[in-house]
């Protein structure tokens, strides 16, 4: 680059930064100009005009993109794309004129060729695709449905003449045809419905390809590119204001077509996987524009005595062979046209298919959507025979053995789609729908096996929450979901048929011999679901269904979280949590807090000398969870304050899962901010959890493992708050957490003074350069009656300090006191311990060895040596 030639120190760059030019000499000024003349016309879609020799030369070029030499082909088609670059208006020529009408002559040559030009064919494919990728797809749209459509054409007609049953033409490799696949995913993924165009020339094109689909010998491939096209042409257009303007015959062919592959027997599953999600498209513009030509046209494909959900579910089951435990992942249905049905289907994030994800699969999101659609479509015909399909369709599917897992999956499709379109019906109508299909329901759940759980949470968050709003019918009124909300809750609290008005959540093991523990269990995932669902405030659900759904089941919780089987009370936990999360302002959840600190009371007195096994132990365990959720969810964090003593007795209980527990509730707890409590009144409760409690045995593994988290987290809370702690009455709460931790250093058991000491590291760190040296002096003067391990400990926690800050100033200070303390022989084991970490966390690399030689005198790394001691298997 020139400009790096030219000096800094120039006079005249000094004077204006563009008069620099005026050094350099007249050569180098002309090169620089004539750069960036290139420059601007590379990037500018503008230069020369497309016509004459150029014309020709654009026209030889792209018949080489078609050359049986792979390398010659690549060749051109980089030419051919720097040639469009400069030459304004001449990819839509180059495209009708000359591009197409090479490929029209490859289409022609698949009758006339024999084995030995078989290569030719094949290259000429392979071309047409890498070239119409990389320079014509991207702008098939722009210039309407129809003009995109024509594009298609010659692509689908491509796959047809290499495909075609019956006849006799050339074999070429799966590999051309498969390129010519993928052409039409990008094709489908550069939709755009911003200029849809003349709508009767899209009719045509869309004609003339469902001609080709009626001919004999048509192949199945070809059949869904034809169905994945042509729908997706049709699609911009009856989702735009030309939907009025549709051919009703071209419509009818279409959704015929769509129809036919969904409910056939022997349909290809790539078939049927494009039906439903353009079915599912069609049916909600039809709602969208009642009396629309599509309406009208799917009125009369769809007929109220015609039962199709029978011959859909068998579909629908037959696609998620392959999706069943293998998320994101392969399918069965792992054909090279595939690429194409996920293009169709919208997994290529196409606007108008923005379905919301679900657990494991695309395809559970659009089955569900296509029955909800169903049914809010035969609904607005007044079916009145659609809650009657629904019970026969759900029968069958219940009645199949547990090893067709497919058909269970399509269970809790159907049944999800159904109550979700049902939510805005009638309160009598909800009932008779609820009526016919819950006991088929209820047993399913019964015996639903751990690995469909998921489904049944799929089905409640798509009942409460829905799919996307873009093709959701237009209403200007939101008419309310309460009834649907508080049935849905009725029916996973297993209250649905009992009489209940409202949904009451049994306790566990009680109940008409179907509330087992593992039930249970599972009513509560699933009910975690509608209350995560719930948080959302919406105008169609009121707060008095939400609150009658927590008072349903905020009893059963309570009891739940005390509850012998782990899985009851880890999920009551949750829910419970999940319940304060709900930010209801109601006299509910303020008694449910006051409960929680009345059982963190009760309980913390008594987990102390409990057994293991004991139910203490498990109330105990229980709330530990409640603890644990809410404050990672950033609530209970007053209530988990307040009830620090239960989790620090937890932490030294006899049960090991329980320590476990409790140690990360409290770090959870150090580790969430206090704003509402002021600094001192927090340090000052910090440092009471610190204290040994009365009639204590000073040597006993329970005041140890206490007093170790105890330290832990007044650390962790006294470093969250630093800044806070610091402000107030000259850091008066700073210092009683410091000076807290100091005292704890000169405990009798070894773990807490190691625990204090990593607990004080961090705080000393934060302290200024003379407060470290005088922390350092103060550890180093030791009286008759001090403690030397309170000595050890303290300037190993500052010289643990210091190895973190990167060798301070007062790292110095600290290794004389270290050595004037290490030569008393009770500590000398200890400081050579704490010295020999010092040296080898600095050792680990030699830039930061060779900074700490540089920042330390002689003399200190003389003491730091003496110190470090030998190493010895018997000291």
């Amino acid at each position: 680059n020139v400009r790096n030639h030219v000096s800094s120190e120039s006079f005249t760059q000094k004077v204006h930064f563009m008069s620099a030019w005026r050094d350099l000499s007249r050569i180098w000024y002309n090169w620089e100009v004539l750069t960036l003349v290139n420059r601007r016309l590379y990037h500018r879609p503008t230069g020369f005009k497309y016509e004459g020799i150029r014309r020709k030369l654009a026209e030889l070029i792209c018949s080489y993109t078609l050359n049986a030499n792979s390398l010659v082909s690549c060749v051109a088609t980089e030419c051919l794309q720097a040639f469009l670059k400069v030459h304004y208006g001449a990819k839509r020529a180059l495209l009708q004129d000359c591009f197409l009408p090479l490929q029209e002559q490859t289409i022609q040559g698949a009758s006339l060729m024999d084995a030995e030009k078989a290569h030719l064919a094949e290259a000429a494919l392979q071309g047409f695709a890498r070239t119409a990728a990389r320079m014509f797809i991207s702008g098939a749209w722009r210039r309407g449905a129809a003009a995109a459509l024509r594009l298609a054409t010659v692509i689908v007609r491509s796959v047809h003449a290499y495909t075609e049953e019956g006849k006799t033409k050339v074999d070429v490799r799966p590999a051309a045809i498969s390129m010519q696949f993928e052409l039409i995913h990008k094709w489908i993924a550069a939709q755009a419905a911003a200029n849809p165009g003349d709508v009767s020339e899209a009719c045509d094109v869309a004609s003339s390809l469902f001609a080709l689909m009626k001919q004999p010998g048509v192949h199945w491939r070809t059949k869904v590119c034809i169905l994945a096209t042509a729908g997706s042409a049709l699609r911009v257009l009856h989702l735009t204001d030309k939907a009025d303007k549709l051919d009703v015959g071209i419509l009818g062919q279409w959704l015929g077509e769509l129809l036919s592959g969904l409910t056939s027997s022997t349909a290809q599953p790539q078939l049927a996987s494009v039906a439903v999600a353009e079915l599912t498209t069609a049916m909600r513009s039809a709602l969208r524009n009642p009396g629309s030509p599509v309406d009208k046209v799917l009125q009369e494909l769809l007929p109220q005595d015609k039962a199709i959900l029978a011959q859909v579910a068998k579909s629908m089951s037959g696609l998620h062979q392959g999706h069943m435990g293998a998320d994101a992942g392969a399918v069965a249905q792992a054909d090279t046209v595939q690429c194409v049905v996920h293009a169709a289907t919208g997994r290529v994030e196409v606007p108008h298919l923005a379905w919301v994800p679900c657990p494991s699969g695309h395809a559970w999101t659009i089955h569900a959507t296509f029955i909800h659609t169903y049914v809010t479509f035969c609904a607005r015909r007044s079916h009145a025979g659609i809650i009657q399909e629904l019970k026969t369709v759900l029968g069958a599917l219940q009645s199949q053995p547990k090893s067709e897992a497919e058909d269970h999956v399509v269970f809790t499709e159907v049944l999800g789609g159904a109550l979700r379109a049902a939510r805005r019906w009638p309160e009598a109508q909800q009932k008779e729908l609820w009526s016919a299909v819950g006991p088929i329901a209820a047993e399913e759940l019964r015996s639903a096996e751990e690995d469909s759980v998921r489904n049944w949470q799929f089905l409640v968050y798509l009942v409460v929450r829905g799919i996307s709003r873009r093709l959701r019918p237009k209403s200007k009124d939101q008419p309310s979901e309460d009834s649907a909300v508080l049935l849905l809750a009725s029916f996973l609290a297993g209250a649905l048929g009992k009489g209940e008005s409202q949904p009451v959540l049994a306790p566990a093991g009680v109940g008409d011999g179907e509330a087992s523990s593992h039930l249970h269990a599972t009513r509560l995932r699933l009910l975690h679901v509608l209350l995560a669902s719930l948080q959302k405030k919406t105008t169609s659900i009121s707060n008095n269904v939400r609150l009658a759904v927590l008072q349903g089941i905020v009893p059963a919780l309570k009891q739940g979280i005390s509850h012998p089987y782990k899985q009851v009370h880890e999920e009551s936990a949750k829910a419970l949590v999940l319940a304060l999360l709900s930010g209801l302002d109601s006299d509910l959840l303020r008694n449910l807090r006051t409960w929680l600190r009345e059982q963190a009371c009760q309980l913390a007195p008594a987990i102390r000398d409990a057994p293991k096994d004991s139910s203490v132990s498990t109330a105990c365990e229980g709330l530990v969870y409640v603890y644990i959720h809410g404050l990672l969810g950033r609530r209970l964090r007053s209530v988990a304050l307040e009830s620090a003593d239960l989790l620090l007795a937890a932490a030294s209980a006899d049960d090991h899962e329980l320590r476990a527990l409790a140690s990360l509730a409290l770090g959870c707890l150090g580790q969430s901010p206090h704003r509402s409590v002021p600094a001192l009144s927090l340090g000052q409760t910090m440092v009471a959890c610190c204290r040994s409690l009365e009639g204590e045995d000073v040597n006993s593994a329970s005041r140890s493992r206490r007093l170790e988290a105890a330290s832990a987290l007044l650390g962790a809370t006294a470093l969250r708050h630093d800044f806070v702690m610091r402000m107030p009455d000259g850091g008066k709460a700073s210092r009683l957490c410091r000076d807290a931790l100091v005292n704890l250093l000169a405990d009798k058991r070894v773990e807490v003074r190691i625990a204090s000491q990593t607990a004080l590291a961090p705080l000393l760190s934060l302290e200024s350069t003379e407060a470290c040296k005088k922390q350092a002096r103060s550890f180093a003067t030791l009286g008759p009656e001090d403690s030397v391990d309170k000595a050890v400990h303290g300037l190993g926690a500052l010289l643990r300090a210091a190895g973190n800050l990167g060798v301070p100033p007062w790292l110095g200070a600290v290794i004389e006191a270290l050595s004037k303390v290490g030569r008393r022989s009770e500590a000398k084991k200890e400081v050579e311990r704490t010295v020999q970490a010092f040296m080898k966390q600095q050792q680990q690399s030699r830039d930061l060895w060779k900074r700490c030689q540089s920042r330390l005198t002689e003399s200190q790394m003389d003491l730091l040596k003496a110190g470090q001691g030998t190493m010895s298997y018997y000291s």
